[in-house]
């Protein structure tokens, strides 16, 4: 592409994005989204794996938490590089993950809780979280490089 007289113009690739009512529904076209955008990014083995448990433990977490049968919970999901980070919006009730503690270790497996244990592995996984809640939409963003 060129500007006047010939100019070279940069052109920025959008941020991969994709948009979605919260629901079962959903999960094939964001599996198959997260497909096509991990295997065009070409990360390392470990990001590629971190963001795609990022993505998955984050969306489950909507889907079992923030769903309510009076509205439709919208979710868009963003893939942001320099640093990689991976941004996640919906407009459920406000909710700050940053917020929850670290669930109890369990004195031995028989006696470990069931669930509670997504924030952590994303805490793991990552170099940090940040969440904001502005005009009714929750923000997270999840560092990962």
């Amino acid at each position: 592409m060129a500007g006047p007289e010939g100019t070279p113009v940069l052109v920025e690739e959008a941020p991969p994005s994709l948009a979605f009512i919260a629901g079962h529904e959903a999960l094939p076209a964001l599996s198959a989204w997260t497909d096509a955008v991990l295997e065009r990014l070409a990360l390392p083995a470990r990001t590629d794996y971190a963001l795609r448990l990022c993505i998955e433990e984050m969306v489950a977490n909507l889907l079992l938490h923030a769903l309510r049968p009076e509205r439709p919970v919208q979710v868009r999901l963003t893939i942001l590089a320099a640093p990689l980070r991976l941004l996640i919006e919906d407009d459920a009730a406000a909710f700050d993950p940053t917020a929850q503690p670290e669930p109890e270790p369990a004195s031995d497996l028989d006696h470990a809780a069931i669930g509670g244990r997504g924030l952590p592995l994303v805490r793991r996984f990552s170099l940090g979280l940040r969440y904001t809640r502005d005009s009714g939409w929750n923000r997270v963003e999840i560092r990962l490089a």
